[in-house]
């Protein structure tokens, strides 16, 4: 399957919302949260018009959304320097395997880098499936382990 990746617009907005709670349903760590579609709409209406925030789509040829990739930009609190940071990534489950995920991943360290970043940080930590496939496609990218992550909810 071919797909092309670009910048979301405002006009995407009602699908990254469907997206975003298809990733919320798969995530079972969230089962306990509920899901906001208005917040979620008011958060990538900002992150559209915001220069330090950007929202990646891969999409196919009639124009079905595959997968997406939302981040940042960030300083670090000691440092001026720009550090590119993922919000989340999301690959719907019948395009999983056909490196949307790095495609979309290439797309933000490209953008990462045209703004002057210094490096980027990205995680794997969704719990939606075993780990390995997104670890080695970090890894294949030059990535290597930076911490790890930890979830507490009450």
């Amino acid at each position: 399957m071919q797909f092309t990746i670009r910048v979301a617009i405002d006009l995407d907005l009602f699908r990254l919302i469907q997206l975003g709670e298809e990733y919320f349903h798969e995530v079972s760590r969230w089962s306990s949260f509920s899901y906001n579609h208005e917040k979620v709409m008011k958060s990538a209406m900002a992150a559209i018009d915001h220069d330090d925030h950007i929202i990646f789509l891969a999409y196919d040829k009639q124009n079905n959304i595959l997968g997406f990739m939302w981040g940042c930009i960030t300083s670090q609190v000691w440092s001026d320097d720009k550090v590119g940071h993922d919000v989340f990534i999301y690959v719907r489950p019948q395009a999983r395997g056909m490196e949307i995920g790095k495609a979309l991943i290439i797309a933000f360290l490209d953008w990462c880098k045209s703004r002057g970043c210094k490096g980027v940080q990205c995680g794997a930590n969704s719990g939606i499936q075993d780990d390995a496939p997104a670890i080695n496609m970090y890894r294949s990218l030059g990535f290597g382990p930076g911490g790890r992550c930890f979830n507490l909810q009450f």
